[in-house]
């Protein structure tokens, strides 16, 4: 978008215009101007994203290679760049249509809006603008006024000094208020010098932001007031809670004294009257019981092995007797073998009870 900022002479024009670039730096957007600006001396704190905002500063009068150089001013039309050209009636006159670079630098100013930069052209009146910027691509126009400069009827003393600027849509004076601009003027006075004369050799560069210029060594400058009016309220809490903190008491331990040898009898004689048990005891009764454990399981272990081996034998037996028995033509040796396969089942028997009696 491109604005036609227009006052008499002292109506504070630069004011809002730099007024506006603050607002621009405070929300971390670029901004550009044909004249000599700083964030500095406005900066409370490092962290802001003013602080961190550096100013591409154009020549007095510039030409279309100082806005090419400029390049893009954001990603997106919302993060739009500010651009601010004062005393336009130098360089975009309308009584001098037929300069030079005049065509160059309105094609550049076609191309604003797809370039990411909102435009803001400061002059006396919009008629002293070249005709095709001001009726092609203004849209819209800011009438700046002073209030301390209206004298009130009946009334012996003046209004305080507010620059006020009506932002209407359009160049018709019937055209709708867009919007209207408020400043004071106080902080946009300390980023620019009001008494500038412009020259056309003034060189094109950039300023360092204030995290350099002004914090970098910031730690070793003494608190203004204004930091110092902040730690108040930390100071006054911290002295409140001194005040209702309870004190921790502190409980003395006195140091401990080795017993005296007599004292070792004394437990020897509670140890053998069952009165008092020492600590190597408890340790003594504990390995004595797992001892005990595994001699109990490796035990149970020998008899379950035992009563396998035994019902082993039995199957087997109980085989061989089912194979004699198929055979009738061997009855004698059936008989044998039976007896000797009886009198055996008879003695693993009595083996079994053996071992389940131990």
């Amino acid at each position: 978008m491109i604005y036609i900022i227009t006052g008499k002479l002292g109506a504070g024009k630069s004011l809002l215009a730099v007024q506006r670039a603050i607002d621009y730096a405070l929300e971390g957007r670029r901004v550009a101007a044909n004249f000599p600006m700083d964030f500095a001396p406005i900066c409370r704190t490092p962290t802001a994203k003013i602080a961190q905002a550096y100013i591409n500063v154009l020549p007095a009068i510039p030409t279309v290679a100082d806005l090419k150089a400029l390049g893009v001013g954001g990603e997106h039309e919302e993060t739009a760049g500010a651009l601010l050209l004062d005393e336009c009636a130098q360089f975009l006159n309308s009584r001098q249509w037929q300069g030079k670079e005049r065509e160059e630098i309105i094609n550049w100013l076609l191309h604003a809006r797809k370039l990411k930069w909102d435009v803001f052209l400061i002059i006396q009146h919009e008629r002293m603008l070249d005709k095709q910027v001001r009726d092609a691509l203004a849209e819209y126009v800011v009438t700046v006024r002073r209030t301390d400069r209206l004298q009130v009827p009946f009334m012996p003393f003046k209004l305080p000094r507010i620059h006020i600027g009506t932002v209407r849509y359009g160049l018709e004076a019937n055209a709708l208020v867009a919007d209207r601009w408020f400043t004071r003027g106080a902080l946009p006075m300390q980023c620019y010098d009001t008494g500038m004369i412009f020259q056309e050799e003034t060189p094109q560069y950039c300023t360092l932001p204030a995290t350099i210029t002004k914090f970098r060594s910031s730690r070793n400058k003494p608190l203004t007031w204004y930091e110092a009016l902040r730690l108040v309220p930390a100071f006054l809490l911290a002295h409140i809670c001194k005040l209702f903190k309870h004190p921790v008491p502190v409980r003395y331990t006195p140091p401990a004294t080795p017993k005296p040898y007599p004292q070792h009898l004394e437990d020897a004689r509670l140890l053998h009257e069952g009165k008092f048990v020492p600590d190597w005891a408890y340790d003594v009764v504990k390995s004595a019981y797992l001892e005990r454990q595994r001699i109990q399981r490796e035990h149970e272990d020998r008899l379950i092995a035992a009563r396998l081996e035994s019902l082993k034998r039995k199957q087997q037996q109980q085989r061989q007797a089912r194979l004699i028995a198929s055979a009738p033509y061997l009855d004698d040796f059936h008989f044998l073998a039976e007896n000797e396969t009886l009198q055996a089942i008879q003695r693993e028997l009595d083996r079994d009870t053996d071992l389940l009696a131990a």
